[in-house]
């Protein structure tokens, strides 16, 4: 296992994403890093999403950035409270009911030598009626 330092060795790092629907959605997070083979954690609190029409444009968006390239996320536990998407380097979550949740990643992506990195993620997700 190696643990990602500086800009040498490759590092995922999550942020969030500055749109209009995140900020109307109020999410928050934790902040994460993840190394070769590596697994960690990390924590959400998210606005329970509107009923009606709004509610189709209620997601938390994520972006991970990476020293390399980025691979597709594999869902290993898929959330029971709420809506999950994935596409390139974005996570977008929609909760749909108050409680706990709890969402599985294994991500992969490429060193800046061009070798295959996995690390997984485990996702606390705590819906809330407000922030």
């Amino acid at each position: 296992m190696r643990l990602a330092h500086g800009a040498l060795l490759s590092i995922l790092c999550l942020a969030a994403m500055t749109s209009a629907a995140a900020a109307a959605m109020k999410c928050q997070h934790s902040t994460v890093s993840l190394c070769d083979g590596c697994s960690t954690s990390a924590t959400w609190n998210v606005v329970l999403a509107p009923k009606g029409p709004e509610a189709a444009r209620a997601f938390c968006y994520f972006d991970w950035r990476s020293l390399g390239g980025s691979q597709r996320f594999e869902v290993v536990k898929s959330p029971q409270l709420g809506t999950l998407r994935t596409h390139d380097y974005r996570l977008a979550y929609r909760g749909e009911k108050v409680g706990r949740d709890v969402v599985v990643l294994k991500q992969s992506w490429l060193s800046p030598t061009s070798r295959t990195m996995t690390g997984t993620v485990t996702y606390t997700i705590n819906v809330v009626p407000s922030l």
